[in-house]
């Protein structure tokens, strides 16, 4: 069941995605302007840089979030297909059902996931046209 400290964690791990996005902008920076600084210049070239940023910040994260959910959290819950190494029995998915009790890994998939989104959400909001 999901409780106010969840989205209080949640909001600490807002500023950690922001800060490495910042560093992330920083490499991107010294490694990607000289190869692309030659064919683009001003804000197409802030655009390119800021592009290249999210791709790969995108890239890690889906990639870690998906491997997490796939190999750690998904398994534990029971009833899930033997595709996703779970037990197949789809007797036991909602055995307990008025009170669902998820393992903690699905709770941090979901606080990981959450704060992606909400970190997006805020840097949209914020940014400018």
């Amino acid at each position: 069941c999901a409780q106010s400290s969840d989205f209080i964690f949640t909001l600490f791990l807002v500023p950690v995605f922001t800060t490495l996005k910042f560093y992330l902008r920083k490499w991107v920076n010294v490694y990607y302007e000289p190869k692309i600084s030659h064919k683009y210049s001003g804000d197409a070239l802030e655009i390119k840089l800021h592009k290249i940023t999210l791709s790969i910040f995108k890239t890690f994260y889906f990639a870690s979030v998906s491997y997490f959910g796939l190999y750690f959290a998904l398994p534990l819950i029971e009833g899930h297909s033997p595709l996703i190494w779970g037990d197949g029995n789809h007797l036991r998915m909602h055995y307990d059902f008025p009170t669902v009790n998820n393992p903690i890994q699905i709770k941090i998939y979901y606080i990981v996931s959450l704060t992606y989104h909400l970190e997006n959400t805020i840097q949209h909001f914020a940014s400018k046209p």
